[in-house]
């Protein structure tokens, strides 16, 4: 079966169904389709790997050095690299994959359950289905809370340029730094027995690190300006994320305490 249709030499896109006559489609920029074969299959799987500007690995390894250079071109319209956003539901996957393997929110429950055991019945029962809301829905959690972050960074920066939906950008390559270096602190966690709240400790210093880092790196600023920035951004982020979920916890005991009450 040929993908590619010839009318007086000219192509006929498989895609858009427009004519053109050389390599991409003048439309819609596909490449001129052809059958597919092992050959074909093999390459675009290296590709997807290896490529020198758009590979997983390459990308990985700039957002974990660089995230704020990426961040800066990317912004600025140089988008030949590996898709962010792509790459960072890749890596949210990977994390909660790598929690779930090391009993992370089992631990978890072990320390909320050993705090509660003097509250009443209807707060115990609160904390614990908050514990399983976090273990089922991390990964919406962790997208909700991007909205959150990237205001916080344009709040802190409203004088510069960058629009709101830049900045939530910005943040998309902090966060996929952020879940990079986690998944290898996940991995030390289940080889080599650190506590769950040392890995939390560490996580949350990760996070202030590379926010710091990002920000340096996007504005081309001084490490102390750096620093600054990152820190107080992180904070304002994280104090928001903690409102809005205590909140939600909150409203939730309460609801429950009326239930016990009726």
């Amino acid at each position: 079966m040929n993908q590619i249709v010839s009318t007086d030499q000219q192509l006929v896109c498989k895609n858009c169904g427009e004519t053109f006559t050389k390599e991409f489609c003048n439309h819609c920029g596909q490449k001129a389709a052809h059958r597919i074969t092992v050959h074909h299959v093999l390459h675009d799987l290296v590709h997807v790997f290896l490529h020198a500007d758009k590979g997983i690995f390459s990308f990985l390894t700039r957002v974990v050095l660089t995230p704020g250079v990426l961040a800066r071109e990317y912004v600025n319209g140089k988008r030949k690299i590996f898709n962010p956003y792509q790459y960072l539901i890749f890596s949210v996957g990977i994390v909660i994959f790598l929690m779930s393997r090391s009993h992370f929110f089992e631990s978890l429950d072990s320390y909320s359950t050993g705090s509660s055991t003097r509250m009443p019945e209807y707060m115990q029962k609160g904390f614990a289905g908050f514990n399983l809301f976090l273990r089922n829905y991390m990964n919406i959690i962790t997208f909700m809370a991007l909205p959150i972050y990237a205001f916080s960074g344009w709040v802190f920066n409203r004088k510069r340029k960058e629009n709101y939906a830049e900045h939530f950008t910005i943040l998309v390559f902090a966060m996929s730094q952020i879940n990079t270096i986690n998944a290898l602190v996940l991995l030390l966690l289940i080889f080599l027995n650190i506590t769950t709240l040392g890995t939390v400790s560490i996580s949350i210093a990760l996070s202030i690190f590379s926010f710091c880092i990002t920000y340096k790196q996007y504005y081309n600023l001084t490490w102390m300006a750096g620093l600054w920035k990152g820190i107080i951004i992180y904070i304002a982020s994280y104090m928001g994320q903690i409102l809005i979920m205590g909140m939600g916890l909150l409203i939730y005991i309460l609801l429950l305490k009326y239930h016990y009450l009726h």
